[in-house]
């Protein structure tokens, strides 16, 4: 009874222990890149990236920032994201803590996909088109499709006329996670 005991308790310490590290996620090529994600109040927010958010979205209430900061590609980087909705979908506006816009990232469902994307969905027989994400970048904009069999995910790039993209040919900030709200 006490060695399932200690293993239980060594399990649960190495749980716990997991989870204190912070998020891992992988980038191009196999490279790690670490990041570190928190919720932070508007008056952590540097000035720029506040005027920058009203600039691009006035009058659009931001209902959270988060502050994302480590290591990518041996640089340090502390980006700011602003959550908010934007006709009714939850968007995300991606910030370098100068104010610089990086990316928008705007939600959508099944239903309220964007035309370009339903179209390129039905290429994916067999598969349930379930929604995505529409991401605007200085490169252009670039859309995200999620499908499902069963209890198989299949995560699509297209680029805006619907085509597939390469993960070769992705603007690197498609690899930052983003997912739901």
């Amino acid at each position: 009874m006490k060695r399932i005991a200690l293993f239980a308790l060594l399990l649960f310490a190495l749980l716990a222990a997991a989870e204190a590290q912070p998020k891992r996620a992988r980038g191009r090529a196999g490279s790690i890149r670490e990041a570190d994600q928190k919720t932070v109040d508007a008056a952590q927010v540097p000035e720029a990236v506040r005027q920058a958010q009203n600039v691009a979205f006035p009058g659009l209430s931001v209902t959270r920032w988060e502050q994302r900061s480590g290591k990518n590609n041996q640089q340090n980087f502390t980006h700011y994201v602003a959550v908010f909705k934007q006709d009714s979908r939850t968007t995300r506006a991606r910030y370098d803590s100068n104010g610089k816009s990086l990316a928008v990232t705007k939600f959508f469902t099944a239903n309220d996909a964007p035309q370009v994307v339903t179209s390129a969905a039905a290429r994916y027989t067999g598969y349930s088109f379930v929604g995505g994400e529409e991401v605007l970048t200085d490169k252009g904009t670039f859309y995200r499709a999620r499908f499902r069999q069963g209890a198989k995910k299949l995560t699509v790039f297209l680029d805006q006329t619907g085509a597939a993209v390469e993960k070769k040919n992705q603007p690197k900030l498609l690899d930052i996670k983003d997912e739901g709200n």
